[in-house]
């Protein structure tokens, strides 16, 4: 799924958006292995 580039004509924009998607992807990847760390020791609590 790649933004048409007619679309981000502005560099500018489409470094931003190109940082935004990377927080996001860190983000969801971060919570994911939280999640696995959590699956693999249940004793731990902690977040």
């Amino acid at each position: 799924m790649r933004p048409k580039k007619s679309k981000l004509s502005n560099s500018k924009e489409a470094h931003h958006l190109n940082r935004w998607w990377a927080f996001i992807f860190l983000s969801t990847k971060h919570i994911h292995a939280k999640l696995f760390f959590l699956e693999k020791r249940p004793d731990q609590h902690y977040i």
